[in-house]
């Protein structure tokens, strides 16, 4: 990062010939953040409007192609982006005031205000393919980042500006490819798919079961607050809640379901039941949540024909108290899901928690990408 002074002093005269274009990228009205694409027609022009802009000591026609630097445009603060060699990208506050009087400026000092898809079309066409998919990476992080559920996330989102990204990428859009390398690049990119995915979307993790097996009591502790109302009369789940959670960084939504059985007589029970079977179905990790009672043998026995997501695990609840006369249900499980993992939980006792969240971070992100790691950001691949 740099830090820059800009400031402009504006010519009386610039007005009469125009030194190149301006683009307000962002939507009208206020906002967060303002972007704005300053197009000059020559280094010679751009020199003139960045005289006084410096990285370090060298001027703002010599800042590096991709650097963000940091700086004041008289009041305002902003950043600056070299997005190509007569190109700048300038975001700052979104407030009306600001931007306006940027834009101003621009005007006063000879550049033409362009329209989004005019802009677009003139500058991106003759930029450089590296410039382009740059520019893409820029517009997939600004898209992405609000969205990012955690600091880990929103860390993997920002350095996709700085990684091997841009390359990857680049490599798919050249004509001139050597097609063992671009397989290998989308083979890499592919394998990190679903996680770039989900630096934006929390994992879905669905627990489901008979009524009053414990899920509500599960889902409370697991939020560590009470968000499902727990009692000892089956069916008193009737909708679907939901908790987010941060594992390791990474964001979960947990999903606490209306008991799943074969009939009931309360319609407002059954759509509940409906709803549940729709989560599990769309769910990223299913959580079967059983204990000692005959129900959750007869039930168990009914989910074994089922369709199931890829990952899943038996949660035995209630595993503090005594086993049955019958024995262990586990050791009776259907021959379909006798190989699923068994995590031995109590939503009184917290016994088994940290094991399962350790389990379920496992399962989605098997290997932990880093700021190195090229992540295709999802709206890059729209």
């Amino acid at each position: 990062m740099c830090v820059f002074n800009m400031e402009f002093e504006l010519n009386p005269t610039a007005n009469q010939t125009s030194r190149g274009r301006f683009q307000v990228l962002t939507a009208p009205g206020p906002g967060a953040v303002a972007v704005l694409k300053l197009n000059c027609d020559s280094l010679d022009i751009a020199q003139f409007v960045l005289r006084r802009v410096s990285t370090k000591g060298r001027p703002g026609t010599r800042m590096e192609i991709g650097r963000i630097c940091y700086g004041r445009w008289n009041e305002e603060d902003l950043v600056v982006v070299r997005t190509s060699q007569t190109t700048w990208e300038v975001q700052c506050h979104g407030g009306l005031v600001a931007v306006q009087r940027i834009c101003g400026d621009l005007r006063h000092d000879g550049f033409t205000e362009q329209s989004n898809i005019a802009v677009v079309n003139v500058v991106e066409e003759n930029e450089p393919i590296a410039c382009r998919v740059r520019n893409s990476i820029r517009h997939a992080i600004r898209a992405a980042l609000p969205g990012a559920g955690s600091r880990k996330t929103a860390g993997l989102i920002l350095a996709q500006a700085s990684n091997g990204l841009c390359d990857d990428l680049t490599l798919l859009q050249t004509a001139q490819r050597d097609a063992a390398e671009v397989d290998a690049v989308r083979k890499r990119l592919a394998n990190w798919r679903d996680v770039a995915r989900h630096l934006t979307e929390p994992w879905r993790v669905v627990l489901v079961g008979p009524p009053n097996v414990g899920k509500s009591s599960l889902m409370n502790a697991i939020a560590g607050m009470e968000r499902s109302i727990v009692c000892d009369q089956p069916g008193t789940t009737r909708d679907v809640v939901e908790v987010d959670a941060v594992i390791d960084g990474w964001p979960f939504r947990f999903v606490d379901t209306a008991g799943l059985r074969e009939s009931t007589q309360d319609q407002i029970e059954e759509c509940g039941i409906r709803q549940s079977i729709l989560a599990a179905s769309e769910c990223d990790v299913l959580c079967i949540v059983i204990d000692q009672s005959p129900d959750s043998e007869n039930w168990i026995n009914s989910l074994a024909a089922a369709s199931l997501p890829q990952h899943r695990v038996i949660l035995q609840n209630k595993s503090d108290l005594p086993v049955s006369h019958n024995g262990s249900l586990l050791n009776r499980l259907p021959q379909t899901l006798s190989s699923l993992p068994v995590i031995k939980v109590s939503a009184i006792t917290s016994l088994g928690l940290p094991e399962l969240l350790r389990w379920i971070r496992q399962a989605v992100v098997p290997n932990e990408p880093d700021r190195t790691t090229a992540l295709p950001l999802a709206t890059l691949l729209e």
